[in-house]
């Protein structure tokens, strides 16, 4: 029985030290809460939707899709059909100019496009 009285004083000292973790979690999860609103988010936590979005809007809603693929390190093939799919879903719109495609947000205005 001793041995029975020992394991939840056991439980209630991990739990302690539990409750002391939880808490310093909680206290760095709200400081990165409060500086994400000044800090950049890590891009490999994005979809690759959300990564195209975010160069797009770093780029003033408009880039030719070769400087998509120079940006990510993606393949050529990968960034062709996943603009083909989020033009598809109206994410994205391409246009063809010459042998380049200029992606913008459908939205945007391109006639003053400079690269």
């Amino acid at each position: 029985m001793a041995r029975q009285g020992a394991a939840p004083q056991a439980a209630r000292t991990n739990d302690a030290d539990g409750d002391a973790e939880a808490a310093a979690s909680d206290d760095v999860m709200a400081d990165a809460t409060d500086s994400d609103d000044n800090a950049d988010v890590d891009v490999e936590l994005l979809s690759d939707e959300e990564r195209v979005e975010r160069l797009l809007e770093q780029n003033g809603g408009r880039m030719k899709q070769a400087r998509i693929v120079k940006e990510t390190g993606w393949s050529n093939a990968k960034v062709s059909q996943l603009l083909s799919s989020m033009d598809e879903e109206g994410r994205i719109d391409k246009l063809r100019i010459g042998r380049e495609n200029l992606i913008s947000f459908p939205d945007e205005d391109i006639g003053d496009f400079e690269e």
